[in-house]
């Protein structure tokens, strides 16, 4: 019997063989003609994105066209004219070019190169809002029939912001015909009959272009369609499809910018037609081995045949679902056998589905994760939703005991299952199940223990519901809520919500509070519209107007707030909605700190601009005090030396002392200007102020008008000052002089007291003079008076030269005191009101050395002097006069008009000067270059150097150059004398 069978199987094996080598045959057909449609569909997809590149470069080359006009200079400094001009260089690539404002409406508009006027309102356009939301981006926008050009145009815009790139100016648009980026698709012409389309993202053509018809859809069957969609390849595919009725391969470019498609057509005859030469050789072929082979499997395998058509019913039925059918084959051989074990494998089948069903029955009526367990808590079955959840499938779970899985950990799934086995039953009790290694799911479990008498095999039923979600959720808001919390407590400005129809507050952050002065508690029980500092200022106003139009608002104001807290503050108003309801927020800037250094920053500016004014005003004074004092010398010197030749009884004597007082008074108006200067006569010596003023307490009360009284409040251990005590007199005279004027005619009283400050940089900066003083301490002397004080006005220009309240004032007064302190390095400060009188403090830095005591000078003798002095001056008046007053002192004089002469007369007459006497400023060769030169000629010559600026600011020119003497112009006989008299000359 079995014997039997293997002939018939062996006879068998030959058709398979002959068959074989038909497939074969027709394998080779497939395989030559998949190679030749390859070929073909290869060269066409080649062909469609050869175009579809030089589109895509066309439309690039066009944006960058118009992202670099956008750059350019002259659309950031827009002038209608000059931008037109402009656009019109770009009318090539771009023939129709438009600059929109910020509302969309065209400002300027050039087409073909020419100014055009017709101006469209084009904000409604979908590029116009792109264009705003990709800043810096050219956008490409719709195609349509352009008005301006009567053709179909691709619209490409740009976003026009400032120079700092954070406000947005406008919108510069460009178009682009059709035609000009198709232009190459009509060389796009595959095989003998093949043409080129261009179809838009919404499969519209446009190209070819049919005016009657623009913008028509693309015919095509469901194949075309799957290859233009969304699933089809991102940038070139081929594939046989229904085009316009007709069947044709089409190959398929993506534009990448636009998302158009470039489709190379190639009829369908035209593929077909090099397979079928190959199709006629093959089916000939083929249609022989076929009929051989049919003819010898009949004659085989009938028998066979007829039995293996039974068992392949019956298997068909039993895949239907029909069990209950007997297999009946009486062959004597293996099929038979076969028949008998699908009969008993029925039967089994039967009994199994029978218990599946009463499972499946349970777990596919819940849509929840659910597992059965049996006694030993081991997976029994398990519905879709679990092998999702566990993300294993059925045979790796049935089996697997259920602590595997349960808890986060093994040893909680244990105590879990000890509770349940316990209690019996669990519901929604919160645990973990591990779905892999490392990560567990949140989950709800309930579970129950069924009837044993219903179903002996289940142990347990539970149902888990995947919470995931839901925990994420709440993490998430938590999150959120944590991130809001943090950025109120940490935001550096004042942040308050409102309800915008209830007015309440709703959050405050603590430095809302802090800038309010009051708790955030009591804050938040605040309404704004009831805020009566709000209503005040206008911020309530604010307020509304942002809830009425939601425009976002701000406004600086100075307010009191009800906590009682006066400050500088800007506000920022701002309205949001809640789902539909309106809020407001509002947030706050303590800005009191910013508006003192605006104002600090200004006052030191004005200060700074009256200094330099002073300083210039200063050199002028100097410069003009020092010209005068020259022409005094001349006028003095001669005065004197007539006085002293004329007998005492001639009627001259009284017109040369009128002479001799009023150049006097000449040259102490010249002193004072060179005190404003700060170039004026300056001895510097340590100082005790409380003496210098009791020193000149009388001649202060013969000063002032008797109306006044003075009153003194000097302070004990007073630090000594460095300075010039002549000079200091004036400054102290001047001031009470000045008090005493503002009191004229009603009784008052001027204060003059003493005192030592310690200063700090803020103190000295409200100060006169201000010019970098250091801080320290400070020794001050302070005048004030109950007269008539002063405006803001008028202190702004007391120390203006030439500048006099009084009628007969000549205004150096006030400007010599300001001279005098500038060059003690003092400062002064000023505090006056009208009707409330006037204080001035003085401040001049404090000294470690101890006062000096001055000693009276013994009256000078008569003196005379010998030799020579070479006297050296380019005025020759002044020349003329010292010469004359050196012979009067016993010295023979040779005179020079500057350094180079007397270099020159020094060198004959070396042996015979004793003493030069010198002026400072000269042409040709000043007095410091020629005071080197003869000091190198001769270093032990005595050197005297005369100049109407004052000693001091000679000295610092010749410090440790072992200069003899000073004499200040204009200087008397009497000075001269005693001035050679005290350096020993002759």
């Amino acid at each position: 019997m079995g014997q039997t069978l293997r002939k018939k199987i062996f006879l068998a094996y030959a058709l398979p063989v002959l068959v074989s080598l038909l497939v074969l045959a027709a394998m080779c057909y497939g395989l030559i003609r998949r190679s030749i449609d390859s070929n073909q569909k290869e060269k066409l997809v080649i062909l469609a994105a050869d175009f579809s590149h030089r589109i895509e470069a066309k439309l690039q080359d066009r944006m960058a066209t118009l992202a670099r006009v956008e750059t350019l200079d002259f659309v950031h400094n827009f002038r209608e004219l000059a931008l037109s001009s402009h656009l019109a260089k770009f009318a090539r690539p771009l023939p129709v070019l438009s600059y929109l404002d910020q509302q969309g409406q065209e400002e300027v508009k050039v087409v073909h190169g020419r100014k055009n006027d017709q101006l469209l309102n084009l904000a409604g356009e979908p590029w116009f809002a792109a264009a705003l939301a990709h800043k810096n981006e050219v956008v490409i926008g719709n195609i349509g029939i352009s008005p301006e050009l009567n053709q179909p145009c691709l619209t490409l815009a740009i976003a026009h912001f400032n120079y700092f790139g954070d406000e947005f100016e406008g919108v510069l648009k460009g178009e682009i015909p059709l035609a000009d980026l198709s232009a190459d698709l009509h060389d796009l012409a595959p095989g003998r009959s093949g043409h080129g389309i261009l179809v838009d993202d919404r499969g519209r053509v446009l190209f070819p272009h049919d005016p009657q018809q623009p913008f028509r859809p693309l015919q095509g069957d469901a194949a075309l369609l799957a290859l233009l969609g969304e699933d089809a390849p991102a940038h070139s595919a081929a594939g046989l499809v229904q085009l316009a009725g007709a069947g044709a391969l089409v190959a398929h470019a993506s534009v990448p910018s636009t998302g158009w498609s470039v489709l190379a057509v190639l009829p369908y005859v035209e593929f077909i037609s090099p397979s079928l030469s190959l199709a006629g050789y093959t089916l000939a072929t083929l249609l022989l081995a076929l009929a051989l082979g049919l003819l010898l499997a009949h004659a085989i395998a009938r028998p066979l045949a007829r039995n293996l058509s039974k068992v392949i019913d019956h298997t068909a039925v039993m895949a239907a679902g029909t069990l209950d059918r007997n297999l009946e084959i009486h062959s004597g051989d293996e099929l038979e056998s076969l028949a008998t074990s699908l009969n008993q494998m029925s039967s089994s089948i039967r009994q199994a589905l029978a218990a599946r069903d009463s499972r499946q029955n349970i777990l596919q009526t819940i849509i929840d994760p659910l597992v059965i367990l049996d006694h030993q808590f081991a997976l029994l079955e398990v519905n879709a939703a679990a092998r999702h959840l566990l993300g294993r499938d059925r045979s790796a779970l049935v089996g697997v005991p259920i602590t595997t899985f349960l808890g986060a950990s093994t040893a909680e799934g244990e105590l879990l299952l000890a509770e349940i086995q316990r209690r019996g039953t669990l519901q929604n009790r919160e645990t973990r199940l591990r779905v892999s290694a490392g990560t567990t799911v949140p989950v709800l479990l309930s579970c129950s223990t069924p009837d044993p008498t219903v179903n002996r095999e289940i142990g347990l039923v539970a149902i888990f519901k995947d919470i995931s979600a839901l925990k994420q959720a709440e993490e998430e808001r938590r999150q959120a809520l944590l991130f809001v919390e943090t950025l109120l407590n940490r935001s550096p400005l004042g942040i308050r919500v409102f309800d915008g129809v209830t007015g309440a507050c709703l959050r405050v952050n603590p430095v809302a509070a802090a800038i309010s002065g009051g708790s955030e508690k009591a804050l938040l029980a605040q309404n704004f519209r009831e805020l009566q500092s709000w209503h005040e200022t206008g911020l309530s106003g604010k307020a509304e107007a942002v809830l009425g139009d939601g425009v976002p608002r701000q406004r600086e104001t100075n307010l009191t707030t009800s906590f009682g807290k006066t400050m500088d503050a800007r506000y920022f108003f701002s309205r949001f909605l809640v789902e539909g309801h309106p809020h407001l927020l509002v947030i706050s800037q303590d800005i009191s700190e910013e508006k003192r250094l605006v104002d600090e920053n200004r006052r030191i500016e004005e200060q700074m601009l009256h200094v330099q004014k002073l300083e210039s005003l200063g050199v002028l004074a100097g410069g003009i005090a020092h010209d005068f004092n020259n022409i005094l010398m001349t006028v003095i010197g001669n005065a004197d030396l007539a006085l002293m030749r004329l007998p005492a009884e001639s009627p001259a004597v009284n017109n040369l002392k009128q002479i001799g007082e009023a150049a006097g008074k000449a040259a102490d108006l010249a002193g004072q200007m060179l005190a404003y200067s700060g170039r004026g006569k300056f001895v510097v010596e340590s100082i005790d102020l409380n003496r210098l003023i009791e020193t000149m307490m009388h001649m202060l009360e013969v000063s002032i008008t008797k109306k006044a009284v003075l009153r003194f409040d000097f302070s004990q251990q007073l630090p000594a000052v460095e300075g010039d005590a002549t000079q200091l007199r004036q400054v102290i005279m001047n001031l009470v002089i000045n008090a005493s004027e503002a009191i004229g005619d009603r009784s008052g009283v001027i204060a003059i007291s003493t005192g030592a400050i310690d200063c700090d940089h803020g103190y000295l900066r409200d100060t006169w003079l201000d010019e970098g003083l250091a801080p320290g301490l400070y020794v001050f002397f302070e005048i004030a008076d109950t007269g008539c004080g002063m405006d803001q006005e008028t202190i702004q220009r007391i120390f203006d030269p030439f500048f006099s309240t009084k009628f007969t004032g000549r205004g150096l007064g006030m400007a010599a005191v300001l001279g005098i302190v500038r060059g003690h390095k003092g400062a002064i400060k000023v505090y006056s009101e009208p009707g409330q009188g006037t204080t001035f403090k003085v401040l001049l830095p404090a000294c470690a050395l101890p006062p000096e005591t001055g000693q009276e000078d013994s009256p000078a003798e008569e003196w005379q002097g010998s030799g020579q002095v070479l006297l050296v001056d380019d005025e020759e008046t002044v020349r003329a006069v010292g010469k004359m007053m050196l012979q009067e002192l016993g010295y023979e004089v040779i005179t020079a008009a500057d350094g180079r002469e007397a270099l020159e007369l020094f060198k004959a007459h070396r042996e015979e000067i004793v003493l030069v006497l010198m002026d400072l400023t000269m042409p040709h060769m000043g007095g410091e270059e020629a005071f080197r030169e003869l000091r190198r000629l001769d270093p032990q010559l005595k050197v005297i150097i005369t100049s109407g600026y004052n000693e001091q600011e000679v000295a610092l020119r010749f410090v440790g150059k072992g200069l003899t003497g000073f004499l200040q112009k204009p200087f008397r006989l009497a000075v001269l004398r005693e001035t050679f008299r005290s350096i020993g000359t002759g």
